[in-house]
């Protein structure tokens, strides 16, 4: 049987991530910097281990008014050594909550920049290198190669809840296309991707999000797919 893992954005402050845990099987845990705090990292990605949800680095740069979708400079050597120690840091602090960490992804604007720009790209190749985590990103991006230079496994991520430009990357979400709101549209474009990633994100920031999440896993499993770790049993 085919299986899809399905990931969330959780730990952002939001008051459904009990919810989400129910569905998905990886959590992309907020690391307490572009939004949530340093005790709900630690409370909620010991509550995704409890379940057997995977849990992940969900890095951001440190501007919680935006919730870290603002680009940064990365071009500008302060800007960049800076930023680099925000998210070396997050990620460390996170890691030493006791929970065994199965991957890492990008996000906001990190997620963006590290896909598209080289600088964006060498700067999450240092974290990779700080951490020793798989990468989850966007396939045919900068991504792949980032996973690839710091010699860490790479999981290919698709969307079921955001619409894509013609080259493959996320529209940004000051477009009127950006989002899917419809529970039964997110679930017909998780069916028509899921032969070509190992995860599907449902992000958690949203009203609508659990309705989405759930409608999204019951036509996969109706479809005859297995949710789950593709390699799990």
């Amino acid at each position: 049987m085919p299986a899809i893992d399905l990931n969330a954005d959780l730990a952002e402050g939001f008051p459904w991530d009990e919810e989400l845990l129910g569905v998905v099987t990886s959590a992309n845990i907020c690391c307490g910097i572009h939004a949530g705090s340093v005790q709900l990292c630690a409370l909620t990605m010991r509550l995704a281990a409890e379940r057997g949800v995977r849990v992940g680095l969900h890095p951001g740069y440190n501007d919680p008014e935006t919730m870290g979708r603002a680009p940064r400079p990365l071009l500008d050597s302060v800007t960049r050594v800076g930023t680099h120690v925000t998210l070396k840091t997050q990620c460390q602090l996170a890691m030493k909550h006791g929970v065994q960490v199965g991957f890492l992804k990008p996000h906001g604007a990190f997620y963006h920049q590290s896909a598209s720009e080289e600088a964006g790209q060498e700067l999450l190749v240092e974290l990779l290198l700080d951490c020793q985590v798989p990468l989850m990103g966007l396939p045919y991006s900068r991504h792949a190669e980032a996973a690839a230079l710091a010699e860490v496994a790479f999981i290919r991520e698709g969307f079921a809840d955001r619409r894509l430009d013609d080259r493959g990357y996320l529209l940004p979400r000051s477009d009127p296309r950006a989002l899917i709101d419809d529970p039964q549209e997110a679930a017909a474009q998780a069916l028509k991707i899921v032969g070509d990633v190992d995860t599907i994100c449902l992000h958690g920031d949203r009203p609508g999000c659990v309705e989405r999440a759930i409608a999204v896993r019951k036509a996969l499993e109706a479809a005859g797919i297995r949710i789950g770790l593709p390699h799990s049993t």
